[in-house]
């Protein structure tokens, strides 16, 4: 390791209180300092790992990697999304890069869906001003005018 310091030192270290049986002080603060960090990303949330992974619950970014060992459909790797700290420790994000792609384009497609029908109302709501201001020129007996 290198002369920073170690910020998760506390989970290299036994967990129970040999006396007590009970998890030491030391590792219950760790543990919620941990889940401090990980509630204050902006993409820690319970889909986190939906779609492109942007950062990693450990703060870190995420990077693409290809895995020369591995095969995916006859082409030579297999390609993830991957934090830029991993460690096989289950605190970092390891993803597929094929599921990340396809939750991706999920993802675009339903907001593309909702700025769609988002433009649909905005529509309907201007025909209906208009026809609101036709009825109140109407009521007036002035001239409707095409000027907007």
């Amino acid at each position: 390791m290198s002369s920073e310091v170690y910020y998760r030192s506390w989970m290299d270290k036994p967990h129970l209180d040999p006396n007590t049986n009970l998890l030491t002080e030391e590792y219950v603060q760790g543990i919620g300092e941990f889940m401090r960090l990980v509630q204050q990303q902006p993409d820690a949330k319970s889909d986190a790992q939906q779609g492109i992974p942007k950062l990693c619950p450990c703060g870190s970014i995420t990077k693409e990697v290809v895995d020369e060992e591995e095969t995916y459909d006859y082409l030579p790797g297999k390609r993830y999304f991957i934090c830029k700290d991993y460690e096989n420790d289950g605190l970092h994000f390891r993803q597929p890069w094929v599921m990340g792609m396809q939750q991706e384009v999920e993802r675009l497609k339903v907001r593309f869906h909702e700025q769609k029908k988002l433009l649909r109302e905005c529509e309907s709501l201007k025909v209906r001003m208009l026809l609101t201001r036709v009825a109140e020129l109407e009521k007036r007996n002035l001239p409707v005018s095409n000027s907007g």
